[in-house]
């Protein structure tokens, strides 16, 4: 089968922490792939991929969201010969709707976890979210398919009124290829990777790792991952005395290395405030694939995307004192360690 022409868009493209996103562009076989997006930022996905900017100024912004009209999409499009518009967040199709209404365009949108999940009442919060609402009927109508990236995510949009005929469940996965199970002489501590954001839960890991026994605590408790609550979780570790390392927004590499060094990997994610959720997290297949023990709250989509007792073990949702207690029970059982860490992969 000849080769496709493909446009992807991502509204702002691309933040560091959105790998899955690059990762769907480069395993990409029977269609050629072109960006678009109506700002650039500065990270190492946008200088690799190259996006057409086409909301550089208020003028084409409002064109494009308003009436569907960009110059610059139509001359790439018309150039390339693109057959189909792909949009990741549900968000972001609110943006490029009526573009591809106007063009003709199949559009098909993959819901990722907080486009699906915040509440209505957090939406009509800020601009992109009172923009979605106003458009998700037009969205519903328009879109040729939405990609769910698991059960999760599908359930919710069901519940929020969007058709099942229209969902697609497909999982995200990663390519084995590229995490193979890490021997190392030595692992110490744990890690966490996440935006430092309420969704993520590190105050309840660094409440559970102030809670563990002395010698355990004093292997450290790494986070990487950046975020507005950084600087409260950094005061919450100092007050309560916790040997925790903040490094920041790293690079893929950087991460893998810190994970495959670590006795356990901890994704302690929860539902905020306003509804947002994970959809299925890419950090948390690559520790499994790396061969890192996982810990996890005991609640979808996280629990479904471990193997509990084989790869992962599961933690009360939210509760400080067990997640203390089973990373106590992980990290002081060396052949519990090497049961979890020795998952074969097909």
């Amino acid at each position: 089968m000849s080769e496709q022409n493909l446009l992807i868009f991502r509204r702002e493209f691309l933040p560091v922490s959105e790998t899955f996103i690059v990762d769907h562009i480069e395993s990409l076989k029977r269609w050629r792939p072109w960006v678009a997006s109506e700002r650039l930022i500065d990270s190492p996905h946008s200088a690799s991929h190259q996006p057409l900017v086409v909301g550089s100024n208020p003028i084409s912004s409002t064109a494009l969201r308003r009436w569907g009209v960009s110059g610059a999409l139509d001359r790439l499009e018309a150039d390339k010969r693109i057959g189909l518009i792909h949009c990741h967040f549900l968000t972001d199709a609110a943006v490029i709707i009526r573009h591809a209404r106007k063009r003709g365009l199949p559009l098909v949108i993959t819901a990722h976890g907080n486009d699906a999940t915040t509440t209505d009442a957090h939406l009509a919060g800020f601009d992109l979210g009172r923009l979605y609402l106003a458009r998700r009927q037009e969205i519903i109508e328009g879109a040729t398919k939405i990609v769910c990236v698991s059960q999760f995510i599908l359930d919710e949009l069901v519940s929020k009124g969007f058709p099942p005929e229209k969902l697609y469940h497909l999982p995200l996965g990663i390519d084995l290829s590229r995490f193979q199970a890490v021997t190392r002489p030595t692992r110490r501590g744990a890690v966490a990777v996440g935006r430092m954001v309420e969704k993520k839960g590190q105050r309840y890991l660094i409440e559970a790792w102030a809670k563990m026994p002395p010698a355990l605590a004093a292997e450290g408790l790494t986070l990487v991952g950046d975020g507005p609550l950084r600087a409260e979780l950094e005061a919450l570790a100092a007050k309560l005395g916790a040997k925790v390392t903040f490094e920041g927004a790293r690079p893929r590499d950087f991460v893998i290395d810190k994970i495959a060094s670590a006795r356990a990997f901890v994704f302690p994610s929860v539902r905020a405030s306003s509804g947002d959720s994970e959809g299925m997290p890419i950090v948390l297949m690559e520790a499994q694939a790396l061969g890192t023990p996982a810990v996890v709250f005991d609640i979808e989509p996280m629990a479904g995307g471990v193997a509990p007792n084989e790869s992962a073990l599961l933690a009360k949702h939210k509760d400080v004192d067990d997640l203390a207690l089973v990373l106590t029970r992980l990290m002081s059982d060396p052949d519990l360690a090497t049961r979890l860490n020795a998952m074969t992969w097909p």
